[in-house]
C-alpha cells in the first residue's frame, strides 16, 4: 500500500480489508496458504497494534506476525494428536 494515508478516512471493515490485503501476500510467502489467513486475521483483529507501524516498520511486522504465529502454534501441541504449524 503505497499511500497510508487512506487509513486515516478509512474505518472499520473497510479499513481491516484494506489492512488485511496488503499484509496477507507477506505473511502467505512465509507461512503459506494453511497459515496466512488466521496469522492475518490474528495481527489486524489486535488492538494494540499500530496499522500505520506495520507498514513503516518490518520489525515491528514481524514481531507481531511471529507473536501470533506462537499462539496458534499452542494449538498444535502434541497432547492433541496435531502437528505443530510448518
Amino acid at each position: 500500500m503505497a499511500d497510508l494515508t487512506v487509513l486515516d478516512t478509512t474505518g472499520g471493515d473497510e479499513r481491516r480489508n484494506l489492512v488485511g490485503n496488503s499484509v496477507y501476500p507477506v505473511i502467505q510467502r512465509v507461512f503459506g496458504d494453511q497459515y496466512a489467513a488466521k496469522i492475518t486475521g490474528m495481527v489486524i483483529d489486535e488492538t494494540a497494534v499500530d496499522v500505520k507501524r506495520l507498514f513503516h516498520d518490518q520489525g515491528y511486522f514481524q514481531k507481531h506476525v511471529n507473536d501470533a504465529y506462537a499462539l496458534l502454534s499452542l494449538q498444535y501441541q502434541p497432547q492433541t494428536g496435531q502437528q505443530t504449524p510448518q
